[in-house]
């Protein structure tokens, strides 16, 4: 009898491991237990890795996880309430409530005359007429919502003083106050101020004939032992220069301490620099270089995030311009670069000349509408077309750049004569103006004019009549 014998194979079982549940947060302790808008809160506990939110009474904060123990947090405009964090494992709550007292903030927390402001103020009486002063003067009437909270947007007064402010919340019928601080400052971001190197500072509210003569030297120093520095700019209290050796300085405005160095290299002298999006940027004979304003303290040497080479020729460009989030690179063969500020990317020339009339020896201005870019290569003002093509106007004495003032552009040249630049409708002869030209300023339908002596002021509209040989005056504003 033959027996046959069936063998099972064996089943084989994979067992994956289940992921392990990621702990639930919890709070032990915070500190302060009150404060107003702004403060920092320490919130201690345990599992607070990979937070995902922290709250106070309900509204979000900004955070920083130190540890799994430890999150260090800025109290929101937010009213009395229990602080919450949120992990992967869950909500932990505290069970004791975070009161906010009045306080305040501004946004941005320094701002030029007839600029906007927004402040807010917590820990106020709930539905509550509050007024708001800028120093003494009460400015805006706010109204606090069902929390205590009070959001409002001013303009700044125009002729705010350049310093420390404060900007104050009074309520009408308690008098509980909140108070912040402010800072008035005009920041000069590139040469000429604007996009129209018009040279004239629209916020100004300090600086005029009365005034300027009573001004004092409050500090200088020497930057880099030799002249011919580049135009300053200024942001933020911190005023920045490059020289002739190739080096860049940014000093402290009010007391002339060096705060960073950069050496770059190259002839930066009579190159304007340019500021924006927290940037700044410097141009050589041959490339750009992007720093962070903020990249040193402590006179401490940066190095630039980027750089970008426009074209090897010796002589280098007029230097840079910046109109609608654009920077504009002149250079040494001609040419007008756009430049992406964040990454130093070249755009397409939108004029050359193939060096038909020398190097750029300016930075560009632009009109009004943004049609028509500006240069001088040193006897010629070159005109580009944003549509393409280009025209000029030489003057062999030499021209300075333009500068415009609404619908119309100015320059000098050489021989010691102010002009018109649309049309040339009018010129002004310049009492000692040989050899002593410089970009004119414009603004409130006047322009001002420099000669080897003195400045001049002219009226802009009134002259109309091609060829006039004499302006609207002059008379001498210095």
């Amino acid at each position: 009898m033959r027996q046959w014998i069936q063998h099972a194979p064996a089943a084989l079982f994979l067992l994956a491991a289940a992921p392990a549940l990621a702990a639930a947060p919890t709070i032990t302790n915070f500190s302060p237990t009150l404060g107003p808008i702004g403060s920092t809160v320490v919130i201690t506990g345990a599992a607070f890795t990979g937070a995902t939110s922290v709250t106070f009474g309900g509204v979000g904060s900004h955070y920083t996880v130190n540890s799994a123990t430890k999150i260090t947090a800025s109290l929101p405009a937010t009213a009395t309430g229990p602080i919450a964090v949120t992990t992967a494992g869950g909500t932990a709550a505290s069970t004791a409530k975070f009161n906010v007292t009045p306080g305040a903030q501004a946004s941005p927390v320094s701002m030029h005359p007839q600029g906007n402001v927004t402040v807010t103020a917590s820990g106020m009486d709930a539905y509550t007429a509050i007024d708001v002063y800028f120093d003494l003067t009460d400015e805006v009437l706010a109204v606090s919502n069902g929390s205590g909270i009070a959001s409002v947007t001013f303009r700044l007064p125009a002729n705010a003083a350049p310093g420390a402010h404060s900007i104050t919340f009074d309520e009408r019928s308690t008098h509980k106050a909140a108070q912040t601080p402010i800072t008035v400052d005009t920041d000069w971001l590139q040469a000429g101020f604007a996009y129209n190197s018009a040279g004239f500072n629209v916020f100004e509210g300090a600086l005029d004939r009365t005034t300027v003569s009573t001004l004092d030297v409050i500090w200088a120093k020497t930057n880099g032992g030799a002249g011919n520095h580049t135009p300053l700019v200024e942001q933020n209290g911190i005023i920045f220069s490059g020289d002739v050796y190739g080096v860049v300085r940014a000093y402290a405005a009010t007391t002339g301490t060096l705060v960073w160095t950069a050496n770059p290299g190259g002839w930066l002298a009579q190159r304007t620099p340019v500021i924006y999006g927290g940037n700044i940027y410097f141009l050589n004979a041959t490339n750009i270089f992007a720093y962070k304003v903020n990249c040193g303290t402590n006179g401490a040497t940066c190095k630039p995030f980027w750089t970008q080479t426009l074209a090897n020729y010796p002589n280098g460009g007029g230097g840079l311009s910046l109109s609608n989030g654009v920077l504009y690179a002149t250079s040494s063969n001609g040419e007008i670069y756009p430049v992406n500020p964040t990454t130093g990317a070249l755009g397409t020339p939108f004029y050359a000349d193939s060096n038909a009339y020398g190097g750029i020896t300016s930075p560009v201005a632009f009109s009004a509408d943004g049609s028509f870019a500006y240069a001088a290569d040193g006897d010629t003002i070159l005109a580009a077309y944003s549509g393409g093509g280009f025209s000029s106007y030489q003057n062999t004495y030499g021209v300075s750049g333009v500068a415009f003032g609404g619908h119309l552009g100015f320059f000098e040249s050489g021989d010691g004569v102010l002009h018109e630049l649309n049309g040339r409708e009018w010129a002004a002869t310049l009492a000692n103006g040989s050899y002593c030209y410089s970009t004119p300023a414009v603004g409130y339908g006047t322009v001002f004019a420099g000669d080897c002596n003195a400045v001049y002021a002219y009226t802009a509209e009134t002259e109309r009549f091609f060829g006039r040989t004499t302006g609207w005056g002059p008379y001498p504003v210095s």
